[in-house]
Parts: C-alpha cells; structure tokens; sequence
C-alpha cells in the first residue's frame, strides 16, 4: 500500500516523525477484533514503514484471549518488528 501511495506517504513523513498503529496480539487474537486478513495487513504496513525509517509504536488491547501471551507477543514486536514501544491497553465498554 505504501508503495501505492508513495507521494501520500512522503507527505505524511514530512509532517510526522512517529506512528502508533494497533496489533492486538497474534493473528487469532488480532483477527478476533479487526477482522479477517487483519493481521498480516497491518504486519506488512509496519515492515514497510520501517522500511522507510518511521518509527512505529504499537498498543495492543488486552483481552481474556491474548493475556497469556503478552510476553511471547512484546517479545515478537520489538524484536522481529523491531517497533520502538508497545503499549497493552485495556478494552473498556463504551456507550453501552
């Protein structure tokens, strides 16, 4: 997409230095939340935003499902991702 969109991207960079971009666990759990093909989207989206040297922090909703496996999934973002932070956030009804 970036690609894409290049002329849109290198705007966007002038203006900003960082991104935060949510990942809400591995691919079931994310997917659970933002629906099919979510996770490898936003996977290849942070790869080449890296690619291009923006700094990408991530928050991830902690839900019953992914709690176990915020370790192995902080581990994953900051070292196969290479993200500069990851915050875990909460899931809170609104509106209801």
């Amino acid at each position: 997409m970036i690609d894409q969109n290049k002329e849109l991207f290198n705007s966007f960079w002038n203006i900003h230095d960082k991104l935060h971009i949510s990942l809400d666990g591995f691919e079931a759990n994310h997917e659970s939340l933002r629906g099919p093909g979510a996770f490898q989207a936003t996977v290849r989206g942070i790869k080449a935003l890296k690619n291009y040297g923006m700094s990408v922090h991530l928050t991830c909703m902690v839900t019953p499902n992914n709690l176990q496996t915020q370790e192995n999934f902080r581990r994953f973002c900051l070292d196969e991702l290479g993200v500069a932070s990851i915050r875990f956030s909460a899931i809170s009804a609104l509106g209801a």
